[in-house]
């Protein structure tokens, strides 16, 4: 007599009497008698394995999302971490979600970011500078070069004074 395999294991031959326990991170999503296990929430499968994908990491059980200021660049579950960002992007604190990447690293307000090539002794691919408003606009995502500053200030007084004698 044949009997259905229980929750969290199958069997995908008809008449076999031995059941296949779900491998990690598995399930069969609460059900009996299943032919095949499927990945958990949060888990996505990955080369035959299900496992967190980039920008998450295995905490409790479940995929999360790296914590503010952290990065990850590849899959992985349990013992593959999130990276610090400023360990990327000196002096960067805070992340762009899903934090994917080192360029998800963000700098705080009021700095910019400038991406330089890496230095191998180092890991850094970039700095957060302070913004010199006397020398730099800083926009949202924008630096402007003074020059640059002087000639947006020049055209908006181009705008204003044909502006003014148009009315």
């Amino acid at each position: 007599m044949c009997e259905q395999c229980p929750v969290n294991e199958f069997s995908n031959k008809s008449g076999v009497s031995a059941c296949t326990p779900c491998e990690l991170n598995e399930h069969t999503g609460g059900k009996k008698g299943q032919t095949e296990c499927s990945c958990k929430p949060s888990f996505v499968e990955h080369e035959g394995v299900c496992t967190c994908e980039p920008g998450k990491y295995f905490k409790g059980g479940v995929c999360d999302e790296c914590e503010e200021g952290f990065f990850k660049t590849s899959h992985g579950g349990e013992g593959v971490s999130c990276e610090v960002c400023d360990d990327a992007i000196k002096n960067s604190f805070y992340t762009e979600k899903p934090a994917i990447s080192k360029e998800s690293c963000q700098c705080s307000k009021g700095d910019y970011r400038v991406l330089e090539k890496p230095k191998p002794e180092e890991g850094h691919v970039g700095k957060c500078v302070k913004c010199d408003n006397e020398k730099m606009i800083c926009d949202k995502d924008q630096v402007r070069r003074s020059e640059e500053r002087r000639t947006a200030g020049a055209k908006r007084q181009q705008k204003q004074h044909a502006a003014n004698h148009n009315n």
